[in-house]
């Protein structure tokens, strides 16, 4: 088996599948792999390393979903990218849910802000592909970056949901999927207004300080501590 990285993940990835997240150990990836133990933490480090690369690969395969999308204003397909979202994470819904609840732990050695690398990050590249493309998209790229912004961080809330969500077939969590569309629905007119535009920009700002994007606020605005 090759040793690449590409094909650990997916080795990784069926055994988290297929013998749970936290069953399945570094010694049992390497076996598979193909490699030695030693050689496999060369290339990461631990199990949450792993992941964070998985989920970083799945982020990019969304940038695909977004350019077959159907036409439509920001809201239908917000909607039906976050619906392609989920599905997409399911799958994979022991390990992601690991890597998060590692990421929210003060002393861990991934935080939120390896997850959510902000306007690095190819799933942020994805959202604002969707605002562009998108009939009611904002006539200028600063409005657009922000309308990105707002629903890369809203993105974080729902998968926090999801993670939480014990409700039969994550019913829940379509729901909300489905609340969140309606709600951005409403939200985009309103964003022709200045005061409106600029108070959204800002709560996209204050979410991106827990979600890991500290980096993108402005120092002068937001102190950090």
């Amino acid at each position: 088996m090759s040793d690449t990285p590409q094909a650990i993940l997916q080795i990784a990835a069926d055994l988290f599948q297929n013998n749970g997240y936290t069953q399945t150990t570094m010694t049992q990836i390497a076996d598979k792999s193909n490699i030695a133990l030693t050689d496999l933490e060369t290339i990461y480090a631990c199990k949450e390393y792993i992941v964070l690369d998985l989920d970083r690969s799945l982020a990019e395969e969304m940038q695909q979903s977004i350019v077959d999308l159907p036409d439509g204003q920001v809201a239908r397909r917000y909607f039906q990218t976050m619906e392609t979202r989920i599905r997409q994470l399911q799958p994979h819904y022991d390990a992601i849910a690991a890597l998060l609840a590692t990421a929210m732990l003060p002393h861990s050695d991934i935080s939120t802000k390896d997850i959510s690398r902000g306007k690095q990050d190819a799933l942020y590249q994805a959202f604002l592909l969707l605002v562009q493309g998108s009939k009611d998209a904002p006539s200028t790229e600063s409005d657009a970056d922000n309308l990105a912004m707002l629903l890369y961080t809203f993105h974080f809330m729902i998968l926090l949901f999801w993670v939480y969500d014990r409700t039969k077939q994550k019913q829940a969590t379509h729901l909300m999927i489905d609340f969140m569309g309606d709600f951005f629905k409403v939200l985009r007119p309103m964003m022709m207004m200045p005061m409106f535009r600029r108070a959204m920009t800002k709560l996209a700002k204050i979410m991106m300080l827990v979600f890991g994007g500290a980096r993108l606020i402005d120092d002068e605005e937001f102190p950090q501590a």
